[in-house]
């Protein structure tokens, strides 16, 4: 994990939304998404679910 990754994982965490933390990043979403996937291809595991909070 790259410390680019590692500080995406943390925003992901902190906001719950790949949206918001490509936001406060200044980075787009979908560079956030990539790098979410490959951190989850790289663990072999979800890190990540992407469903609508309750």
């Amino acid at each position: 994990m790259t410390l680019h990754q590692f500080n995406i994982f943390t925003a992901i965490a902190k906001h719950k939304n790949l949206t918001r933390a490509s936001e406060e990043l200044h980075i787009t979403q979908p560079c956030v998404s990539q790098q979410m996937r490959l951190l989850q291809e790289y663990y072999g595991a979800k890190l990540y679910d992407r469903s609508p909070d309750h």
